[in-house]
């Protein structure tokens, strides 16, 4: 199976957030840094290119409702994070898979060889410069597509 992205934007909320900080609880402060992905597979019926749009456009405002997770973490000066709602928006790619649905669908198991799915993300990169979203369209064999959120740790 390989992955071949051909575009990177970023997705900027549809209208302003409000701004501010968040501070995080202390649970959050204590719990491991991992990453979370979220796999969502659909039936595609509008050209790639139409439904790639229509993603970004979704997402734009979805990033107006939930502003925080087109911000950034900070790091205070005691070592805790926050998060900045700065707008700086959500990493979009496009990719497009070499394999059918049949590869994933019905039965799917998660494993290992299905990190490369996921956006590119350098998991030893400085958390404070990661967006806090990612997200990725993949255009399979011969029309279905998936969508992922998260960033998969490789």
């Amino acid at each position: 199976m390989e992955v071949k992205r051909s575009m990177h934007s970023v997705v900027y909320p549809a209208s302003p957030s409000p701004g501010g900080v968040i501070e995080l609880s202390g649970i959050d402060q204590i719990a491991q840094r991992v990453y979370t992905s979220i796999l969502f597979f659909y039936a595609g019926h509008a050209p790639v290119q139409e439904a790639s749009h229509m993603l970004k456009g979704s997402l734009s405002q979805a990033l107006s409702l939930y502003y925080p997770l087109a911000g950034r973490f900070r790091e205070k000066i005691n070592g805790e994070l926050e998060i900045v709602c700065n707008d700086e928006g959500a990493s979009f790619f496009e990719a497009w898979v070499d394999c059918g649905i049949d590869r994933f669908l019905p039965g799917f198991e998660c494993s290992p060889e299905f990190n490369i799915l996921g956006p590119p993300l350098d998991a030893s990169a400085d958390i404070t410069s990661i967006p806090l979203l990612l997200a990725q369209v993949q255009f399979v064999a011969p029309s279905p597509f998936s969508f992922l959120l998260g960033p998969f740790e490789p």
